[in-house]
């Protein structure tokens, strides 16, 4: 188990060392705060017993832990070569032997698809690119990602929606796109819409989807928050 959840195992190196999180965790230690590792909150020790325990209050702070699948045609054959950017990160973070080559697409416009993105260089792909379906102003990855990434030879292809996976011998081959673009209503607020007059395929030798959502707590611990909100009236999510 690590300190600081997905900062420790998630976040990329380069963007936030180890040492500064290892930092960070022994001045809270210093504080006087106790961290109880391997300790989850599950059906056999809940929120409620928590409260009983004689805690005053339960801070729920999972964290964004999953990817989710995205309804892309073709990602429900798992083809060799597919990832999801939070798993990426993870294995990519904790050791795991990752390596990829060739050219890699990453689908997404946030701080995940461009750490997924700049990790893929880091190992081994010779060509990557991002595809998001909106403009560079959209996209809710900071600024200062987005330019170093540029300067990394990352490519960015803007207004572009995928619409299918291609696989050959149940490996990735391939990556369908169609033209999107931003449309707005009379409040202001932006809606993507396809233009089908637009489309490409991308040949590529695997696909990284990102920002697509991110599963957070389970249906069982939503449950057992609401209950123990009921019985307790003191509960604060």
């Amino acid at each position: 188990p690590y300190g600081g959840g997905m900062l420790c195992i998630a976040v990329p190196e380069f963007c936030l060392p180890r040492q500064v999180i290892e930092d960070e965790i022994a001045y809270i230690k210093n504080c006087g705060v106790e961290i109880f590792y391997n300790s989850p909150v599950d059906a056999n020790h809940t929120v409620n017993d928590l409260l009983k325990e004689g805690y005053n209050a339960v801070f729920i702070a999972p964290g964004a832990q999953t990817s989710m699948r995205t309804g892309i045609m073709g990602e429900d054959e798992n083809p060799e070569g597919l990832y999801y950017g939070l798993p990426f990160l993870t294995d990519v973070r904790t050791g795991k032997a990752i390596q990829l080559k060739g050219k890699v697409i990453v689908i997404g416009g946030g701080n995940v698809a461009l750490d997924a993105a700049r990790t893929a260089l880091r190992v081994g792909a010779a060509d990557v690119q991002i595809f998001y379906r909106r403009t560079r102003e959209e996209m809710p990855a900071w600024e200062k990602d987005i330019e170093e990434a540029l300067e990394e030879g990352i490519v960015l292809n803007l207004h572009w929606t995928p619409r299918q996976i291609i696989n050959t011998g149940g490996k990735i081959t391939g990556m369908e796109f169609v033209g999107s673009q931003t449309a707005y209503d009379d409040e202001g607020r932006a809606r993507v819409g396809v233009d089908e007059s637009r489309f490409q395929t991308v040949d590529v030798d695997a696909v990284i989807i990102s920002d697509y959502g991110k599963g957070l707590i389970t249906a069982s611990l939503v449950r057992d928050i609401a209950a123990s909100a009921r019985e307790q009236k003191k509960m604060v999510i």
